[in-house]
């Protein structure tokens, strides 16, 4: 199970991720320290296809893992979160149980 950074164009989803038990957390969270603006140069290389764009063009969202609640949070653009299909595939790519993920909109992202 992972957490990270992610967007989501034409029913693809590019992602950085990083295993959760490799992270410390902060205050019951366990959060990347990825950042979209410099991921993006890397994402572009891999996936040219989004090349026209800047990294906030394209909806994007985040995952973190709440240990307390033993729960991962997906914050995200509105788009995604209302999108079944694409909730599924950050379910897939992040390696997650669809049943433990709360979807949180986060105007960040909007």
């Amino acid at each position: 199970m992972m957490v990270g950074i992610f967007w989501i164009y034409q029913e693809q989803i590019f992602a950085k991720t990083m295993p959760v038990d490799t992270i410390k957390p902060i205050m019951g969270y366990v959060d990347s320290d990825l950042a979209h603006y410099t991921v993006w140069d890397e994402i572009v290389r891999r996936h040219p296809e989004v090349y026209l764009f800047e990294y906030e063009e394209i909806p994007r969202g985040r995952v973190i893992f709440d240990r307390n609640k033993m729960q991962y949070i997906v914050y995200a653009h509105p788009g995604i979160i209302d999108d079944k299909k694409k909730r599924l595939l950050i379910v897939e790519k992040f390696g997650l149980r669809e049943k433990s993920v709360l979807f949180k909109r986060d105007e960040h992202y909007d």
